[in-house]
């Protein structure tokens, strides 16, 4: 079994590159995956990002030493990222009722 674990980065800098995210999470564990956050408009970041370790340890690890952390003129606050949630179904009722007019 695979187990990883995830980091959830946030208040980083405009310009922060998933490059330079490896390399200074790398330095405390396996960096198996980074998703950074971008606004899918424009291609900008949205200061965030959410970083896979390769175990619970590393992870911890790489917490508790790069939390409050400055990259690039921001403090880094990472978090032990939540699990996503399953989205509800979402039933929409109609608005009208169409009737027959009663004669």
């Amino acid at each position: 079994m695979n187990a990883t674990a995830q980091i959830f980065v946030a208040n980083l800098a405009p310009g922060v590159t998933e490059a330079e995210l490896r390399r200074l999470f790398g330095e405390h564990g396996t960096v198996s995956e980074i998703n950074l956050l971008t606004n899918h408009v424009s291609g900008e970041s949205r200061g965030m990002a959410f970083v896979a370790m390769k175990s619970h340890a590393e992870a911890q690890t790489a917490m508790n030493r790069l939390n409050g952390a400055v990259l690039a003129g921001h403090a880094l606050v990472l978090n032990a990222a939540k699990p996503r949630r399953a989205s509800p179904e979402v039933k929409v009722k109609p608005r009208w009722r169409w009737r027959r007019r009663r004669q």
